[in-house]
């Protein structure tokens, strides 16, 4: 007879019980354990190296530095920066006297004139002159200038030269048109040089006296454009020299000695107290 075989089965309860059950006091041991191992290795990195804390306090003391250094530095540069403005903004107008500079410095140096001045290069060794009759304080922008560079304006010529030093006086319109519309036609020559030339300096000259006043045009009137000019200066912090003071006499005049009635202008000793005015004062 054959053997019957009795076969188990297993329920589907036991079947489907997980291995490992989830134990959360388990948890808590393996936690303590590993934080235990952690301290005992910190405390033996202690045990082993002496400098252990003094490099902590070096890392803390170095970001500290650098904190400190960021904060000179820029101090620094705010002084630098704070020097640079007071030397722009340091200049003094009039020019005060200095010590007369070499013959040799109008080699470095041009005028731009118009009718006011223009005489100069014929009474003085001064040759480097720009200008005509025609130009003047309103039209100095757009009126153009023959020179050995072509028919162009007296902004242009002077940006081929790139004069080391610039001396202007432009007021031959004065009587006529407004002083203000003179000043502003100065102003607008004068930011334009400043920003195509900012290597050059730059020297307003003020207008000469009258030898007596007439009716469209008296000292006051030159008084009183002068006043602006040295404010137009201080506004661009560039020069001013006082040329009208030098030609006057007592009475606020121009003197004898620098009026020829012939031809109802400036002398040459005039041009020659111009030119020694100049060299004594230039700026430092």
């Amino acid at each position: 007879m054959s053997k019957k075989r009795t076969v188990h089965r297993v329920s589907d309860s036991k079947k489907n019980k997980p291995f490992v059950r989830f134990n959360f006091w388990l948890m808590v041991i393996i936690f303590g354990l590993s934080f235990m191992a952690c301290f005992l290795l910190y405390m033996l990195a202690v045990n082993l190296d002496d400098n252990f804390f003094d490099f902590e306090s070096s890392s803390s003391e170095m970001q500290s530095s650098e904190v400190s250094d960021n904060n000179d530095l820029s101090e620094t540069n705010s002084s630098e920066n704070s020097e640079t403005d007071s030397s722009i903004t340091s200049v003094i107008n009039p020019v005060p006297e200095s010590e007369r500079a070499d013959d040799s410095y109008f080699d470095n140096a041009w005028i731009l004139t118009d009718s006011t001045l223009l005489d100069i290069k014929f009474n003085t060794s001064i040759k480097n002159v720009i200008g005509n009759s025609q130009i003047n304080a309103v039209n100095i922008n757009e009126s153009k200038v023959e020179s050995v560079y072509g028919t162009i304006t007296a902004y242009q010529n002077l940006q081929i030269i790139n004069p080391e030093n610039l001396y202007i006086m432009l007021g031959s319109d004065i009587g006529e048109s407004t002083a203000d519309d003179m000043i502003n036609g100065y102003s607008s020559f004068i930011a334009n040089i400043k920003a195509g030339l900012p290597d050059t300096k730059i020297y307003i000259m003020q207008l000469p006296p009258v030898y007596t006043d007439s009716e469209n045009l008296t000292n006051d009137i030159i008084n009183d454009y002068n006043s602006r000019l040295i404010k137009l200066a201080d506004s661009y912090s560039v020069y001013c020299i006082d040329t009208n003071t030098i030609l006057k006499n007592n009475t606020g005049t121009l003197s004898e000695e620098y009026y020829s009635s012939e031809s109802d202008s400036l002398t040459t000793e005039a041009y020659s107290a111009v030119y020694e005015y100049i060299l004594t004062h230039t700026a430092q």
